[in-house]
């Protein structure tokens, strides 16, 4: 429990950290710690005496005749602060994982005694309790005064150090700061003196995320496909860190992606590998939207005060919440009525004719930017791209073209092909509007193949459909928004008397459990 410290009304100083808005960010950090000061533990004796400052508090003690010391502990406590904007808690401003604390301890003790009755060799000892890697010890041995003896001793020293937080009973983040300075002189028959300065200041690990739109009360928002990229800040002066890849080490919840490359002839998705997340400022996307993404950074952190070495001071951590805003879209595929999959003899096809609804394969797409990304970056666009997956048309049950095709070495899209068809380009793009779009895929030989007595066509079409958004900013690449697969399967025979008939129709729309935001990915076209 913290307390008053002897007597004095307890302070509380506060520590405003900058505050910065801006719509494409990387957010300072906001909020603000306030912070209380314990010193019921620290013992001081005889006749103590306080002085405090923003920073700081500073002690002394004196004895006409006997002892003068200074133990025990000294606690400082930060507590957290959301800031407040209009009587309502700014949510963006997060309570960070870890601060680094630096403190700096100047001691000294001095006594003194008089020839004379009572007369003894006086004594002085101080430690500033900051550890040995960076401090300094004087001890100046006995002088000689007028009349008698005195002694002095100082200990000055600094220490760095990576704190934690902890959430209290009331839900706070708070940071504890213990120090134990500890001084203690003594006289026969003269004066004891024994004194401290103390001072801390504590400065946030935070994470920036650069890309994303932040919002008035602090909160970040980004598009799936849009660039992102992180950053630690210390701040803290005299401390770095080693930028090699056993050092630190970055997590991001959610699928992400590198980028995304798309043709007319190949698709493929690049990860993001776990190289990328040990470099200094990793870069990466989300595949999709609709969580509440944590971007986590830890690094060792180094501390080298001036005229002394370099030390290890702990691992610390820093995050940063982003939400991942879906963009609403609304996306159908319809296969025809009851005249699709028919048979034309004059050529001889086996169709999806006529090319319009209700009877074609029609496909409604469409895809609208959140207005908070409009406002301030613009409209995104989305587009539509088929494939075929291992698509096969027989004749005499003899596979005349197929999606199906082999490359060497085996590659795993094999047997998925971008259909040329439809539509006319790997990607079509549109802004807000809402598109409809119809297919009439279709079966047809030659005459010299009808001429050579080919008395059955058959064929067994699998089409997966794919709405692709892409974000506002020219650094986003493409993601999937949803998808679906459809399938049409189709048979037909030439009896003993040359006539035609349809033997076998079936279609179906499926919505595969899992597999929304899969990029579409395809090594080849579609050939016939």
């Amino acid at each position: 429990m913290l307390v008053n410290y002897c007597g004095m009304p307890r302070q509380s100083w506060r520590i405003f950290l900058g505050i910065a808005l801006s719509l494409i960010a990387s957010i300072s950090f906001a909020g603000h710690f306030e912070r209380q000061i314990d010193t019921s533990a620290l013992i001081m004796t005889p006749n103590p005496e306080y002085g405090f400052g923003p920073g700081d508090i500073n002690g002394t003690c004196s004895a006409i005749t006997g002892l003068a010391t200074i133990s025990g502990a000294l606690k400082y406590v930060y507590t957290w602060k959301k800031d407040v904007a209009f009587g309502v808690e700014l949510i963006g401003d997060e309570a960070p994982i870890s601060v680094v604390a630096i403190e700096s301890c100047n001691m000294s003790a001095s006594g003194e005694s008089h020839f004379g009755a009572g007369y003894a060799d006086p004594t002085s000892s101080c430690s500033n309790g900051m550890g040995p890697t960076w401090s300094s010890q004087t001890n100046s041995g006995l002088l000689d005064i007028s009349g008698g003896t005195k002694i002095i001793t100082t200990s000055n020293g600094t220490r760095a150090s990576v704190i934690t937080g902890f959430v209290n009973a009331s839900g706070e983040h708070t940071y504890t700061i213990n120090a134990s300075p500890s001084a203690d002189s003594s006289s026969g028959n003269g004066f004891s003196n024994a004194g401290f300065s103390y001072s801390v200041a504590i400065y946030p690990v935070t994470v920036s995320v650069s890309g994303t739109l932040a919002l008035p009360d602090k909160s970040l928002e980004i598009l799936p496909g849009q660039l992102a990229t992180g950053s630690l800040s210390v701040g803290a002066p005299g401390v770095s860190w080693l930028n090699t890849t056993t050092n630190l080490d970055w997590s991001v919840t959610g699928e992400t992606f590198r980028s995304y490359l798309a043709n007319a002839s190949a698709a493929t998705l690049l990860p993001t590998g776990s190289r990328e997340w040990k470099t200094k400022s990793p870069s990466w996307r989300w595949v999709s939207g609709g969580l509440n993404a944590v971007a986590t950074c830890t690094r060792r952190l180094y501390y080298q005060p001036s005229g002394y070495p370099s030390a290890t001071i702990g691992v610390s951590v820093g995050s940063q919440n982003i939400n991942v805003i879906e963009p609403t879209s609304d996306f159908s595929i319809s296969i025809g009525g009851d005249g699709h999959g028919q048979l034309l003899q004059t050529p001889l096809l086996l169709t999806s004719k006529p090319i319009a609804p209700p009877n074609a394969v029609t496909v409604f797409y469409q895809v609208d930017t959140p207005s908070e990304f409009v406002g301030a970056q613009g409209y995104g666009l989305f587009g539509y791209v088929q494939l075929l997956d291992n698509t096969q048309y027989k004749a005499d049950s003899q596979v005349l073209f197929t999606s199906n095709i082999t490359s060497s070495p085996p590659n795993y899209l094999d047997s998925v092909a971008l259909d040329t068809a439809f539509p006319y380009t790997p990607f079509q793009f549109a802004n807000s509007t809402q598109y409809t779009s119809v297919d009439s895929p279709f079966f047809g030989i030659s005459d010299a193949n009808v001429a050579a007595g080919i008395s059955s066509l058959s064929t067994n079409l699998k089409g997966k459909g794919y709405t692709m958004f892409l974000a506002p900013g020219s650094s986003s690449q493409l993601v999937p928004i949803q998808t679906l697969q459809w399938t049409w399967a189709a048979e037909a025979t030439k009896d003993v008397n040359g006539v035609w008939s349809q033997s076998a129709n079936t279609t179906a729309v499926l919505a595969p459990a899992g597999t929304a935001f899969i990029h579409p990915e395809w090594t080849h076209r579609w050939i016939q």
